[in-house]
């Protein structure tokens, strides 16, 4: 009944006289513990790395579907936009009578049209001695093009500001166009008179001197002045 017991003695004494002679150093115990923090500090720096990365990809892909979701900046023509008209007549603008006006313009170095307009509505009068009566409307041109707005606007702002005011052109035969920038809601409309003889620009506070190739684009949108045939032979 006790044999079971008397094998289990003599193994643990076999095993004691196996491992008795085997001396572990002093510092055995403190090399363990440093080998098992270093595993475990291991184990923490790749977490956390892991977990950095996750976080890190979660806020780009929120921020860039923030960015995708703000709209342009940028004023744009829609259906929306209330366009201008063209006056059937070029004296209904306060500007046609402004050619032998004397009174100072605006000293202040603005562009002709700032801003971001939307829309434009580019109006051709007819001068005397053509086809059409003295100052009919003759031709017109709706822009809601960006590039063709763009160009009309970049072609009236390269003129140069005249700070003596409007001059007075005896030899114009009244030649004229009214451009009438539309811009975003809130924002008043922009009439601008140019005076083909004179080869002016005006506003409601500033006068002009034209530069650039703005003549050339009201006849390529617009038509071209036509005279009669008993002037174009004068």
């Amino acid at each position: 009944m006790n044999e079971p017991e008397e094998s289990a003695d003599e193994v643990r004494d076999a095993l004691h006289d196996a491992v008795d002679h085997i001396h572990a150093s002093p510092d055995l115990a403190q090399r363990t513990e440093s080998a098992a923090r270093r595993r475990r500090t291991a184990r923490w720096s790749v977490t956390g790395a892991i977990a950095f990365v996750a976080v890190g990809a979660t806020v780009g892909l929120l921020t860039a579907g923030r960015s995708g979701a703000v709209p342009s900046a940028t004023p744009t023509y829609s259906s929306e936009t209330r366009l201008p008209a063209c006056a059937a007549i070029a004296s209904a603008y306060q500007h046609a009578g402004a050619v032998a006006s004397s009174s100072p313009s605006s000293t202040k170095a603005e562009p002709a049209v700032p801003g971001s307009p939307v829309a434009a509505e580019l109006c051709r009068y007819a001068g005397g001695g053509e086809q059409q009566p003295a100052g009919a409307l003759a031709g017109s041109a709706t822009i809601t093009d960006k590039a063709q707005l763009a160009q009309l606007q970049a072609a009236m702002n390269a003129s140069q500001l005249n700070p003596g005011g409007v001059m007075y052109c005896p030899a114009s035969n009244g030649d004229a166009a009214v451009a009438i920038f539309a811009y975003p809601s809130g924002t008043a409309d922009l009439t601008v008179y140019y005076d083909r003889g004179c080869g002016t620009l005006r506003t409601d506070t500033a006068s002009y001197i034209l530069r650039g190739d703005l003549g050339q684009l009201i006849i390529d949108w617009t038509g071209s002045w036509q005279p009669t045939a008993s002037s174009s032979t004068n």
